[in-house]
C-alpha cells in the first residue's frame, strides 16, 4: 500500500506531453499517473515556449519540473530562479551549453541536466530512492540517489550547481 506523499511532476516540454502530433511515441511512455512500490507519481503537462498550446498548471507545487530548452523555455526557467523548484533540463543540448543562449544548464536555473529521452524520465521517476530524495529536498540524499541511479545509465542525470541554490529555498 502506498502511504508516502505523492510526487507531483510538472512537465514543461512538448516532447513529453500528451499530444497526437510528432511526439506521441515519447508521450506514450509517460502516463499521467502511476504507482511505484512506495508512491503515486502525478504528471501535470504543459507546453513551454508555445503559448497557443499552453494550459495553466501550478508549477510551484511540483516536487520536480521537467523543462525543455527552447529559447522561450529557457527564459521561463530563468524567471523561476529563486522559487526553490528543482528543474531538470530535458534537452538535446545535454552536457553542453544551450545553443540558444550559450549558457550551461545551471546558469539558466536548471538543477539537473538529463538527456532528451522519455525512457530516462520513466526510469528516473520509477526509482523510489530518487523520489524519496526529491521529496526530502535533502541535497546529500539527492546526490547519493542520483549516483546510484547513474551507475546503470549510459547518459547520467547530472546535478548542476543550481541544485544547491534551489534547495536553500524552503518550500
Amino acid at each position: 500500500m502506498n502511504t508516502e506523499k505523492p510526487v507531483l511532476v510538472a512537465v514543461l516540454t512538448p516532447y513529453l506531453v500528451e499530444y497526437k502530433g510528432d511526439y506521441s511515441r515519447e508521450a506514450e511512455q509517460i502516463p499521467n499517473c502511476f504507482t511505484t512500490e512506495k508512491r503515486k507519481v502525478h504528471f501535470d503537462f504543459r507546453w513551454n515556449g508555445y503559448d497557443d498550446k499552453r494550459r495553466d498548471i501550478d508549477v510551484d507545487l511540483a516536487d520536480l519540473v521537467i523543462a525543455g530548452c527552447t529559447y522561450k523555455g529557457e527564459c521561463e526557467v530563468q524567471c523561476m530562479r529563486g522559487t526553490g523548484l528543482i528543474i531538470a533540463r530535458f534537452s538535446k543540448f545535454y552536457g553542453r551549453p544551450s545553443e540558444y543562449t550559450g549558457k550551461m544548464p545551471g546558469e539558466s536555473g536548471y538543477s539537473l541536466d538529463m538527456h532528451k529521452s522519455a525512457d530516462t524520465v520513466r526510469v528516473l521517476l520509477t526509482d523510489d530512492k530518487i523520489l524519496d530524495s526529491l521529496v526530502s529536498r535533502n541535497e546529500i540524499e539527492i546526490i547519493n540517489a542520483l549516483a546510484k541511479f547513474n551507475k546503470e545509465r549510459w547518459e547520467p542525470v547530472i546535478p548542476t550547481h543550481h541544485l544547491t541554490e534551489a534547495l536553500k529555498v524552503k518550500k
